[in-house]
């Protein structure tokens, strides 16, 4: 568990969070399959579902937001409220 840590960790440090943040949730479905084959169970409907509606809600969020480059120089008007400027 510590080792999953600290490689997300390390991804975030490189990579840009639009980029690392879908993978780190698609590793939560990979590990929902992979813990029924190694503990022989079969998922149930609703396992799938989760699985399945949580992929789409992140492709529903990375299209409609269609992340890009942003302007380093300048914060957002709500950064001010962690006191970032």
């Amino acid at each position: 568990m510590l080792s999953g840590l600290v490689l997300q960790s390390a991804a975030l440090a490189t990579g840009p969070i639009v980029g690392v943040q879908p993978i780190m949730v698609a590793e939560l479905a990979c590990t929902l399959v992979l813990s029924g084959l190694v503990f022989h169970t079969r998922l149930r409907t609703r396992d799938w579902i989760a699985a399945v509606g949580m992929a789409a809600a992140v492709g529903l969020l990375l299209f409609a937001l269609a992340p890009g480059r942003g302007d380093p120089g300048r914060s957002p008007r709500w950064s001010g409220c962690w006191g970032a400027r």
